[in-house]
């Protein structure tokens, strides 16, 4: 993995936003495997957490492209977060079936863009609709790929935030090297315990109109979240404190 020296402008205008810029982002190539784990020693919030992250496709039509997953070795037990060929991807597999599945119908294939993704999740939610929101770009996706939308049950514990491996770039403990993301990650936000918006994390910026970084001004750890993190690769030895 490298790091590179890739500024995302902050949104100018925008809530805390003013100012503010990622001047940092981590290189993933899924030819030499690369890829961030962690063992949480025990679980956090299993029905409420925020994953906010920037990033730059290096490589389309791959299938699982990972950002944030928990699956076992078998790839038969928990979250993906991901690229599935071009479709955004959040859902859960148990015991060789999907327990819940999110994909866009849309298709993300310009890899000289930066897209902001965000999953944010709260099971206790009496609509299922907004137990999972995905947003791209600060826009709610509401269509999604015929069939693939399949919403958690109400409060359902998600194999996910538990006391298992969790690696951002490969499919959790799963160690086929086929399943890797290639391209460019920055500003990574793990919010245990509260699911939020897309705007806790970016706004349009009042000069360019374009969808852009603001600071995240909140905790990573709320309520009984205990596993919250975050990496903004602004310094490679400042991050390998936080044990990714």
């Amino acid at each position: 993995m490298t790091f590179y020296n890739n500024a995302i402008a902050g949104a100018a205008g925008a809530a805390a936003g003013a100012g503010f810029e990622i001047k940092r982002s981590l290189r993933f190539s899924d030819t030499d495997s690369s890829s961030l784990t962690k063992t949480f020693s025990s679980a956090g919030d299993q029905k409420r957490f925020t994953i906010s992250l920037w990033v730059k496709r290096g490589k389309l039509g791959k299938s699982y492209q990972p950002f944030l997953c928990n699956t076992n070795t078998s790839g038969t037990e928990g979250l993906y977060f991901d690229f599935s060929g071009d479709y955004f991807q959040f859902g859960e597999y148990a015991t060789n079936n999907w327990r819940w599945q999110l994909q866009s119908q849309a298709q993300y294939r310009d890899c000289s863009a930066w897209y902001h993704l965000c999953a944010s999740v709260d099971t206790s939610q009496a609509t299922a609709s907004d137990r999972v929101k995905l947003y791209v770009n600060g826009e709610q996706i509401t269509t999604f790929y015929s069939g693939l939308d399949t919403y958690p049950s109400q409060n359902l514990d998600i194999q996910f935030n538990n006391a298992s491996l969790h690696a951002i770039g490969k499919l959790g403990a799963n160690t086929n090297t086929a399943y890797g993301f290639d391209g460019l990650m920055a500003e990574f936000h793990f919010v245990d315990g509260a699911a939020l918006a897309a705007t806790d994390f970016g706004g349009i910026d009042a000069n360019t109109g374009i969808w852009s970084p603001i600071k995240y001004t909140g905790s990573h750890n709320v309520g009984s979240g205990v596993n919250g993190f975050y990496l903004d690769f602004s310094d490679p030895s400042s991050n390998t404190a936080l044990g990714y």
